[in-house]
């Protein structure tokens, strides 16, 4: 049976590995000196496999890549629904403003975050409600 075509090359996917949010999440300079080449190789790379990824579904699923704080906001919002000052206590950011700032350039990268608006509200519980239950037996 002969062999899968590939989509990026073997430095390429070595690349991803390090600079991908979700392996290593190191950044461009940080992967240029665990792969043993230049900042500008590495950027290079990437450059070349986001120009592939408009065309090709199987690389473009690994786009937009994110930093750690970006990533780590992200999980915060989308994954778990908390608000921006929530996010900010949370990550021990400066202040809800930082978060709404990394909101901002995840929508640019193209990532889908919800208004805070449109995310479902929280069902919670005060003691108020108990008048408006009623036991049937």
């Amino acid at each position: 049976m002969p062999e899968a075509k590939r989509n990026i090359t073997y430095f390429e996917e070595r690349v991803l590995r390090c600079v991908h949010h979700e392996f290593s999440a190191m950044t461009q300079e940080e992967a240029a000196c665990a792969l043993n080449v230049s900042p500008m190789t590495i950027s290079r790379a990437l450059a070349d496999m986001e120009e592939r990824a408009k065309t090709c579904k199987a690389i473009g699923i690994m786009f937009p890549i994110l930093t750690k704080h970006q990533f780590a906001v992200f999980n915060c919002v989308v994954g778990r629904g908390l608000s921006a000052k929530e996010t900010a206590e949370e990550l021990d950011l400066a202040s809800a403003s930082t978060v709404n700032t990394i909101v901002a350039t995840l929508r640019q990268k193209g990532m889908n975050i919800p208004r805070q608006k449109d995310m479902p509200k929280p069902v919670t519980y005060t003691p108020s409600m108990d008048k408006d239950v009623k036991e049937k037996y």
